[in-house]
C-alpha cells in the first residue's frame, strides 16, 4: 500500500491522506486485541478495497473519489465525536492505572459501527469485493442512534 501511495499523483494529496488515515485506523494498535475475530479475518479484503481504490482513482479522478468518500467521512467524524463524547469524566481516567498500558476503547455497539465503515467504504470504492454483512446509511444511522443512547468501554 505505502508504494502504491508514494508513487500517486500530487494532484491526488487529499486522497492520499484520506487512505492514510484509513490504513492508520485498520493497523491501531488497540484494535489487535478488540477487534472481533470476524472482522480480523476481512482485513485482507479491507485492503484490497483500499487498492482498487487507488486503480478506480485513475478513471474516475480525485474530485469523484473524494465525492463518494465525503458519506464514509462523514460516518468516521461520527464515530470519532461518538467515542470521544462517551469518554468517562476525568477523575474515573486518573483513577486508571496507566502503568499497565491500559485505554478505554469502544465495544458493543459502538464497535460494530465502526467496522461497518470498513464495509461501507469496500460498498462504495470496491463493489466487486462484496461485503461481509449488507451495510447502507440507513443501516448506519440507525445503529448511530443506538450508540449516543448507549456506550459500553473495556
Amino acid at each position: 500500500m505505502r508504494s502504491l501511495l508514494e508513487k500517486s499523483p500530487a494532484s491526488w494529496s487529499s486522497n492520499g491522506r484520506s487512505l492514510r488515515e484509513q490504513l492508520a485506523a485498520l493497523f491501531d494498535e488497540s484494535l489487535s486485541y478488540l477487534t472481533p475475530s470476524s472482522f480480523v479475518r476481512e482485513t485482507p479484503r479491507f485492503l484490497q478495497a483500499v487498492a482498487v481504490r487507488l486503480e478506480r482513482l485513475k478513471t474516475i479522478g480525485p474530485v469523484k473519489d473524494l465525492e463518494i468518500d465525503a458519506v464514509v467521512s462523514r460516518y468516521w467524524q461520527c464515530y470519532l465525536e461518538q467515542l470521544a463524547r462517551a469518554q468517562p469524566p476525568l477523575t474515573v481516567m486518573q483513577s486508571i492505572p496507566t502503568s499497565n498500558g491500559a485505554r478505554l476503547e469502544a465495544n458493543g455497539k459502538l464497535l460494530e459501527y465502526r467496522w461497518l465503515i470498513e464495509e461501507l467504504r469496500v460498498s462504495l470504492h470496491a463493489q466487486q469485493l462484496g461485503t461481509r454483512v449488507s451495510v447502507s446509511p440507513k443501516r448506519l444511522d440507525k445503529l448511530l442512534i443506538a450508540c449516543e443512547s448507549s456506550v459500553e468501554f473495556l
